[in-house]
């Protein structure tokens, strides 16, 4: 009973509503491409995107943009082809390439805002704030999720063998580079529009940590999309359930129930083998 008690209080309020919607959204969406991500090892580029839309935050202040997300999304879009270019290059690890844009991208960021003297106030796109979330961003955020499966719909099986193998995504007449360099993209622009919610710090955290958990109990594909959404879901609204009881911030308190289900999951499949 105090834990209906506890819900029926806490819906009254618009904001809690609206931010339950988005968490459920949010879920699904990170969760998605979270299991290419781990899948194609992008973890990393996952995070590097997440720290380089700073700049694009910061470009678009200093130009005078309306919306901070257009040039967060452009910005974020244009460098993921250059990383994924500078990659197949293969002048350098990808894991170094990665770890130099990324933190290029923050402290560029950090650097062009401090000049202006305004870097305090983006501070919230740190941690993110998915209680200010509007109705208007709600359907924005609904609108992107369905692209998105539409994309999986249609494009999985050709992502899941560009992933595979260079040679195997060849020799059935699959263009490799197009399929990889769109789902850059594609988290690129995930990354930079849900960092307003989520945070530059812990975005990266929400996408990785539900499907390393999938994986840690399912072999075949469609188990693993399964588990990796189900925990994603878990996480959020239990995550969000508990930062409104214990006063915290809503973004690290949804990691910190992903980081347990990760726990919990390992030690579970290390004790099975």
């Amino acid at each position: 009973m105090l834990f209906f008690d506890f819900l029926f209080y806490w819906f009254k309020f618009n904001f809690v509503k609206n931010a339950f919607i988005s968490v459920i959204i949010l879920s699904i969406l990170l969760g998605l491409i979270g299991t290419m991500v781990v899948h194609n090892k992008m973890s990393f580029f996952s995070d590097a995107i997440g720290h380089c839309t700073f700049t694009g935050i910061a470009i678009g202040t200093i130009v005078g943009i309306g919306s901070c997300g257009v040039s967060s999304v452009l910005f974020s879009a244009i460098l993921s082809l250059i990383i994924s270019y500078v990659i197949e290059s293969e002048k350098s690890s990808s894991d170094t390439i990665i770890g130099v844009f990324s933190a290029i991208g923050l402290s560029l960021g950090i650097l062009m805002l401090s000049i202006n003297g305004g870097v305090s106030k983006y501070s919230e796109f740190f941690i993110g704030d998915i209680l200010s979330i509007k109705k208007s961003e709600i359907w924005f955020l609904f609108v992107l999720l369905i692209i998105s499966l539409i994309f999986w719909l249609f494009l999985f099986n050709n992502f899941l063998v560009s992933s595979l193998s260079k040679d195997l995504a060849i020799s059935k007449r699959i263009d490799f580079m197009t399929y990889k360099t769109l789902f850059a993209v594609l988290v690129s622009v995930i990354v930079s529009l849900a960092i307003k919610w989520v945070g530059i710090l812990i975005i990266n955290s929400l996408i990785t940590l539900p499907a390393a958990a999938a994986r840690n109990l399912s072999k075949g594909m469609r188990k693993y999309h399964f588990f990796t959404i189900i925990f994603s879901l878990f996480s959020g609204i239990t995550g969000l359930m508990l930062s409104l009881k214990l006063k915290t911030p809503a973004g690290p308190t949804i990691v910190m129930v992903c980081a347990l289900i990760f726990i919990v999951t390992f030690i579970y499949n290390h004790e099975k083998k």
